[in-house]
């Protein structure tokens, strides 16, 4: 067995400290989340009293099963966006005012985050997007919509990006810390097929931001972008390791069918699926414990593109499982949760996951779009003629 480092040592040290404390009195969810903040053990990485320890991020699994076994709700599950996202670009990118100002009620769950990138027209090519932030004074301007934006209805900040030099490509996008209740901010429910609406448009109208919202530097906002995508990729397969395997929903309806109703076809199909989503669950094992010895890599993106592609042929075959009945469906009636844990399909409602499922093929970028990214940027394998003078002309844009 290994020997602790100093990292390791100064970890288990508060960990111990932190248990201690929330065993001697009983405390509330919004207790523990201050109580671990002020132990350093939000996310250990950070700085000694911004919430961490700066210790090696890989670490945090040890505050996680220890919370776990006290019964303290995640915080993660409160506020995702927050913590993977915005606190992981705020810690890379933010000014000293930004990671004092913010970090604490992110952590403590005073304030919960969005994300704001898609636009109508610009979802898988966020390169294309419109929004514009311009200068007025010591202040910055924004025009322009959003789009799917997850849970925007609850949320008090999201993570805006808007192109700041006219133009079309990568250059030329700002990041922006922004606070959705000011005016000029109108945020409107997206309806689904399932009726649920966790989805938003937010409408930019003259909205004026302080100076202070600009994260990053003045037309590098890609660079911040390409950060809060990888750590959306890995907060996903966090969240999944976890989970009970969606696979297993169906199985449970298979074994409940007459054995006259359970043709061999069919079967093989099932066992298709079970077998790509154990392989998946290896996948995602293996992932996060090359994330804890601090081995980095791309495959949160071959993870994404994997889950993608297997929830909607999960459900697909759920649904079939129940013949013409399948086309049944209960309402329509829209809901809107109000926390982010709230949202989503219930466990073992089949009908409802299959018409929510089919948004997998799009959310966090087309399948098709994926699969660029991994074959140009992981690969190495040449882009195809239509993309390259594509990105040849938006390079030639002054």
């Amino acid at each position: 067995m290994a020997l602790a480092d100093d990292d390791e040592v100064r970890v288990r040290t508060a960990v111990a400290e932190l248990v201690a404390t929330l065993e001697a009195a009983a405390w509330t969810p919004h207790e523990a989340w201050s109580a671990t903040f002020d132990a350093g053990l939000s996310r250990v990485d950070l700085p000694v009293g911004h919430g961490g320890l700066g210790a090696r991020p890989e670490l945090q699994w040890i505050v996680r099963e220890a919370l776990a076994a006290l019964g303290v709700p995640s915080g993660f599950v409160r506020n995702p966006c927050g913590y993977s996202v915005a606190a992981s670009v705020i810690a890379a990118f933010g000014t000293p005012q930004q990671q004092a100002r913010h970090f604490r009620p992110i952590f403590t769950c005073d304030e919960i985050w969005c994300q704001l990138f898609s636009e109508p027209d610009a979802g898988s090519d966020l390169a294309a997007l419109r929004t514009r932030a311009e200068r007025d004074g010591d202040a910055w301007r924004l025009t322009g919509r959003k789009v799917w934006n997850t849970m925007a209805h609850i949320s008090d900040y999201g993570l805006l990006l808007a192109r700041t030099t006219p133009g079309h490509g990568h250059r030329g996008i700002s990041c922006f810390l922004v606070d959705l209740h000011l005016p000029g901010i109108e945020v409107r429910p997206i309806r689904q097929m399932t009726g649920d609406a966790e989805f938003n448009e937010v409408i930019l109208d003259d909205a004026l931001l302080p100076e202070s919202a600009l994260i990053g530097k003045v037309d590098e906002g890609w660079s911040v972008a390409i950060g809060t995508l990888m750590a959306e990729r890995f907060a996903i397969s966090e969240a999944l390791d976890d989970a009970t395997p969606l696979v297993d929903e169906v199985v449970e309806l298979w074994c409940g069918l007459p054995a006259d109703e359970r043709p061999p076809g069919r079967r093989d199909q099932l066992l298709q699926l079970v077998v790509r989503s154990r392989v998946l669950d290896m996948m995602r094992a293996s992932v996060n414990a090359r994330a804890r010895d601090g081995i980095p890599g791309p495959e949160g993106s071959l993870l994404n593109l994997a889950q993608s592609e297997l929830t909607p042929a999960i459900f697909n075959f759920g649904v079939n499982v129940f013949g013409t009945e399948g086309t049944l469906y209960g309402d329509y009636e829209m809901r809107q949760p109000t926390t982010w844990s709230g949202g989503g399909v219930k466990s073992g409602d089949v009908r409802r996951a299959f018409l929510s499922s089919r948004a997998q093929l799009i959310a966090g970028g087309t399948v098709e779009i994926q699969r660029n990214t991994i074959a140009e940027r992981i690969l190495g394998l040449p882009r195809d003629s239509y993309r390259a003078s594509t990105a040849r002309s938006a390079e030639a844009v002054p």
